[in-house]
């Protein structure tokens, strides 16, 4: 089944050029996903109730035409089954005249709540999906290395405003932090690709680094925390 989600492109989505934000994508396709995941059942609170979450884990998007403020589009998404621990998640932003805006294909988890490990992934999770084989974006989602030669551009504290209710940042957090910290002369320049893992947890109140470096139009970014690397991506700005 494929679950379809619509949405209007308010001005809290945008940037100052009218564009839909990286971050706000995610925040669409992210609502898309666990509104696909209530309809079959799975919803925050049952899963709560359970001692379990889902958590995103690869993610990989291609921007073909960015929504643009006050658009009005449809967020197509789908499970596409399992492999392994991960569940096989696609999804694309389709405008009014039914042409693909972006497109992507994502691998969630499953977590215990109370001791933050991985959960082998099944029925129990699976139950009510209908796999769809159609993949909307023909990439491999294997896990990414970290670029060498990184420099520490920025650091912070967690705070309280991006952790959400699996009690750790949203993913659309870290999206925001790199697109933040992209070089001057870049800063709100439009992005055709990005590939991102996230490897661990991060909470409140831990200190993070930001590292970064640019090769022609691509970025590497790694955000680091004590326990380590927990998120790395490479975007990749329009020709």
């Amino acid at each position: 089944m494929i679950w379809k989600e619509p949405f209007k492109i308010h001005s809290q989505y945008t940037d100052r050029n009218c564009r839909m934000t990286l971050p706000s994508m995610a925040q669409l396709f992210q609502d898309s996903a666990e509104a696909h995941t209530n309809a079959v059942g799975s919803d925050y609170y049952s899963m709560l109730n359970d001692g379990t979450a889902w958590v995103l884990s690869r993610i990989c998007y291609e921007i073909v035409q960015y929504p643009t403020l006050y658009e009005e589009c449809t967020v197509h998404t789908w499970s596409r089954g399992t492999e392994g621990v991960f569940a096989l998640r696609d999804f694309e932003f389709v405008g009014k005249d039914g042409k693909v805006m972006v497109r992507g294909t994502s691998k969630w988890v499953v977590i215990d709540i109370n001791n933050r490990r991985l959960l082998r992934m099944g029925d129990r999770f699976m139950h009510g999906y209908e796999a769809v084989e159609r993949r909307a974006l023909d990439y491999d989602l294997g896990k990414m290395a970290v670029c060498p030669d990184l420099q520490t551009v920025n650091t912070l504290e967690v705070p309280f405003s991006a952790i959400d209710k699996a009690q750790h940042v949203n993913n659309s957090v870290y999206l925001r932090w790199v697109c933040d910290n992209l070089e001057p002369q870049d800063l709100g320049k439009p992005i055709r690709f990005i590939d991102i893992n996230y490897n661990h947890e991060t909470q409140l109140g831990e200190q993070i680094a930001i590292k970064r470096l640019k090769e022609g139009n691509t970025y590497h970014f790694a955000i680091e925390n004590a326990k380590g690397i927990g998120f790395v991506c490479k975007m990749q700005m329009a020709e």
